[in-house]
């Protein structure tokens, strides 16, 4: 698998997370990273980034350490925990695939402020679509 052109992919083909500035910044064998600044785009009506925005942002950064391998995936199911709000900065995101089945892959997200405090963090499971 060519991981400078999926990272490039993710970065260019994908009009929702392109839309709210999520960026894929890095992708290697299952393991991705990257983030979301905050601004008018992606904020709530506190100010503060939406719960909406984390999800989006540990989804992408995790299905991009799913694809790592070159197969297709997509979600099948996620659970997230909120722990801090963001209202100001950069949030970023790392996943790392914690086990890779013949179909399935499930990958564990964590979100951390510019200062390296937990925002927030997922697991997320994916399914093989093709190889």
């Amino acid at each position: 698998m060519n991981l400078e052109k999926l990272l490039e992919e993710f970065n260019s083909r994908n009009p929702y997370t392109n839309a709210i500035g999520i960026e894929l910044t890095e992708v290697r064998p299952d393991f991705a990273a990257g983030q979301v600044k905050y601004s008018d785009k992606v904020i709530n009506r506190n100010l503060h980034v939406h719960g909406g925005v984390y999800v989006s942002l540990a989804d992408t950064v995790a299905g991009a350490a799913a694809h790592s391998t070159g197969a297709h995936y997509v979600t099948q199911s996620c659970s997230f925990q909120f722990y801090k709000a963001t209202n100001q900065g950069t949030l970023y995101c790392t996943a790392q695939v914690n086990h890779r089945g013949r179909k399935t892959c499930v990958i564990a997200a964590k979100l951390t402020h510019e200062d390296g405090t937990l925002a927030g963090e997922g697991l997320f499971s994916f399914y093989r679509i093709s190889d």
